[in-house]
């Protein structure tokens, strides 16, 4: 799906500096996009975290669950 444009303005004049064109996409899909961000040289991700364990793709799995933890 390609981005939505649209403009974010102030037509009261109150917030000075509020007008600016945006671009949005829907993210309520399979695959979210992969985030990156540039430490100098380096790149790093935005990763899910448990006991300061990084847990990568496959280490975890979600289920329905009742409240007895019955799957």
């Amino acid at each position: 799906m390609s981005g939505k444009k649209l403009s974010i303005t102030d037509p009261t004049g109150t917030v000075q500096g509020l007008n600016t064109n945006v671009r949005y996409e829907k993210m309520d899909r399979d695959e979210a996009p992969k985030i990156e961000h540039r430490v100098g040289d380096i790149v790093v991700n935005f990763r899910s975290v448990h006991d300061d364990v990084v847990l990568l793709e496959g280490m975890i799995k979600k289920l329905w669950v009742d409240d007895q933890g019955v799957v």
